[in-house]
């Protein structure tokens, strides 16, 4: 998990755990599983998906006779998550790279002081130096 909070680690197992794994696994563990909408929460979060499927469940507290919610997942389910989750991923990783993969960076566009246009940067990266000859003496 990558968020910040001002609780405690003791009032985030309590109250905070609880409340993500209602909201991310009983969709999961119900009759009809309802993936994408666990897959918008995670990603609401910034949750990987092992902070879904891995995370939570080590950080969960049960207390006597209370059930662990993970165990009522199906493995197909699981499965199925991953999967999408996985397929999410790499849409986003795309998409967001898409200029970096044309050939262009950030360092190559720089602002023009007035009239915010953009302007290429010429020569792209920086030549190397050639090394100097060491001496014989």
């Amino acid at each position: 998990m990558n968020f910040k909070t001002s609780a405690t680690s003791v009032e985030v197992r309590l109250h905070v755990v609880p409340a993500l794994q209602e909201a991310l696994i009983g969709p999961l563990a119900g009759a009809e599983p309802d993936i994408p909408a666990v897959l918008e929460m995670s990603s609401a979060y910034g949750l990987s998906r092992d902070d879904v499927m891995e995370t939570l469940k080590e950080l969960q507290v049960l207390g006597p006779g209370r059930k662990n919610p993970f165990d009522q997942i199906q493995s197909k389910v699981k499965s199925a998550f991953t999967r999408k989750f996985k397929a999410q991923q790499n849409r986003l990783s795309q998409g967001m790279g898409s200029a970096l993969l044309k050939g262009s960076t950030s360092a190559d566009f720089r602002k023009k002081s007035k009239g915010g246009k953009r302007k290429a940067k010429a020569g792209g990266a920086k030549k190397k130096k050639p090394a100097k000859k060491k001496k014989k003496t």
